[in-house]
């Protein structure tokens, strides 16, 4: 496994994949990026693929393609207004249940870092044959991983747990006289249905309310965010966050097309060079940054 030397001046960050729910899949890409910030700015070098694969539900029935695009804005202290749009993902999905998803990666933290998208980060889930590829398009390479059955994922956590099982601590007893600490507040909503470019959704908000003093904070800090999904795609169009702390954040859905995509997206091209993979793994995004600091 490669080792990143973190020093003061080189800050190590990893950010998983994971803006809100991930459309088509519902869950994580289980891919990570792992980067430092230089002269004010993050830069990804390595994605870290979780490994081996778990299925999923499958899908099947319900073909689509569209563009995710991803958005920011940000009201500085002087007034200053910030607002950042970009596409960050192309997403399929077949009748079959087979899913595509090309995640862009940029070299600085947004897109407004580099004037060249970079490195496209493609994973393919093949549930029929029973593998999940994630292509490195820089190198070519396809790395396989399985898709485990539901007996073999078991059996896996089962020996995770055995391995990771640490002698049991010392119960303590509370204190009657203590005070818990104070905890964030949530709230969930169901806001009911709507339509949206002709996709009914039905609209959840969750709202988070950090209690004075908790994060050194000297009124409370409210976080509000939507999710408006579409029971009958199983696709999560449009999710949005406002917090005081971090500024608006947006994921929608555009472009939605409702047929099945091209059957050569959900399979490994002929020049790539298929490597199994039984672990995490990582890929180099080649950022070119690496070898000048090492």
């Amino acid at each position: 496994m490669k080792i990143l030397t973190v020093t003061s001046a080189q800050v190590l960050l990893f950010v998983l994949l994971t803006p809100g729910k991930l459309p088509g899949q519902e869950q994580s890409d289980g891919i990570g990026m792992e980067g430092h910030i230089r002269h004010g700015i993050l830069v990804f070098e390595t994605a870290v693929v979780a490994g081996p694969w778990t299925g999923s539900s499958v899908i099947t029935g319900k073909p689509f393609s569209a563009v995710q695009v991803s958005e920011h804005t940000e009201t500085l202290a002087n007034g200053a207004r910030i607002q950042q749009t970009w596409e960050s993902a192309m997403l399929y999905r077949d009748s079959l249940g087979r899913t595509r998803t090309e995640r862009f990666t940029y070299a600085g933290a947004l897109p407004l870092h580099t004037e060249e998208p970079g490195h496209r980060l493609i994973r393919i889930e093949d549930p029929v044959a029973g593998y999940v590829y994630v292509l490195d398009s820089k190198n070519r390479i396809a790395h396989r991983l399985k898709i485990l059955t539901d007996a073999e994922a078991a059996k896996q956590a089962r020996s995770a747990e055995r391995v990771e099982a640490t002698p049991p601590t010392r119960r303590m007893v509370a204190n009657p006289d203590s005070n818990p600490p104070p905890r964030p507040e949530i709230k969930q909503e169901a806001l009911g249905k709507e339509v949206t470019d002709g996709v009914e959704v039905a609209v959840r908000r969750i709202t988070m309310t950090t209690p004075t003093g908790l994060d050194g904070n000297d009124q409370p800090l409210v976080r509000i965010c939507e999710n408006h999904y579409s029971e009958d795609l199983r696709l999560t169009m449009l999710s949005q966050c406002s917090d005081p702390r971090a500024g608006d954040s947006v994921t929608r859905l555009e472009k939605l097309e409702r047929t099945d995509p091209d059957p050569v997206l959900f399979q490994v091209p002929a020049d790539y060079t298929v490597v199994e993979e039984k672990d995490q793994f990582r890929i180099d995004l080649g950022t070119g940054e690496t070898a000048k600091d090492q």
